[in-house]
């Protein structure tokens, strides 16, 4: 969820930066507005479009796993998820959108109920094993290129990632309270997402490219993503030996009493627990 709406502010923020000055206030509004409603309604009808291909035809298959399978090849599920991806990549790119947004929502669009879980896991597998073996390496070799950091910018590195990882376990907190959670789950909660990683990474990149943001800042985005996710592993190590038997296991229902009282809930013991 945070990542759909990081992508849909980006691609709010790229239009408006690629609009620039030169253009009123109230046309700028309005063709930003106009762009994001054509490109939503590209998404909603693509994903209209796969998900009725996702009923079942005679052979207990959708007519999307049969149509793939008339195509007698391996690489014909890779292909069309690449192509969706792609496809809405380059609209959004032409409505002034990013690509790298309209290529996020169409990977989200490829799911297990439309390829079948046999042929997304091999999807996934191929494309992770492309990722990270190629392009996760230049990406991150890229990104060195472009880190600079000069004395004048640590404090700017320093309050953000203070404010982010603070900002993280608030929410963490806050949101793990409502949900019921107390103590140690609580705490561990709120440091595990803490631990970003290649998201912002990107989102980082193309803010820079695109003008949004300056080296330094960008540096200090860098900076903020390797401390968090490097610090969360091990402060989650310590406070996973403060988890007690009742924090992972249910509660056990106790006997009926009599008279149609509701039935007592006891926590397990670490003897029962063993």
């Amino acid at each position: 969820m945070n990542d759909l709406v990081a992508f849909a502010m980006l691609g709010l923020v790229v239009q408006f930066t690629s609009l620039g000055a030169s253009t009123p206030e109230g046309v700028t509004i309005g063709l930003v507005a106009l762009n994001n409603v054509l490109f939503i309604g590209l998404v909603f009808c693509v994903a209209t479009v796969l998900k009725l291909t996702t009923r079942l035809g005679r052979n207990s298959e959708s007519y999307m796993q049969t149509f793939v399978s008339k195509l007698r090849g391996q690489e014909a599920s890779f292909a069309l998820c690449i192509s969706t991806a792609l496809g809405l990549g380059a609209a959004a790119e032409l409505l002034g959108i990013h690509f790298a947004v309209g290529a996020f929502y169409g990977g989200l669009l490829m799911t297990p109920q439309l390829l079948g879980r046999v042929q997304f896991n091999r999807v996934r597998n191929a494309v992770s094993s492309v990722t990270f073996g190629l392009f996760a390496p230049v990406f991150f070799a890229y990104v060195g290129l472009k880190f600079s950091v000069t004395f004048t910018a640590w404090p700017l590195i320093l309050g953000i990632t203070a404010i982010a990882f603070i900002g993280k376990l608030i929410g963490g907190l806050m949101g793990g309270f409502v949900a019921g959670f107390r103590g140690a789950p609580l705490l561990a909660l709120g440091v595990g997402l803490n631990a970003r990683g290649m998201m912002e990474l990107l989102l980082a990149q193309v803010g820079l490219a695109t003008g949004i943001i300056d080296t330094n800042l960008y540096s200090a985005l860098v900076i903020m993503t390797l401390t968090t996710t490097l610090c969360t592993p091990p402060i989650l190590k310590h406070l996973l030996r403060r988890f007690t038997v009742a924090d992972i296991l249910p509660r056990v229902p106790g006997p009926v009493a009599v008279g149609g009282n509701e039935p007592t809930t006891r926590i397990p013991s670490d003897e029962t627990a063993r």
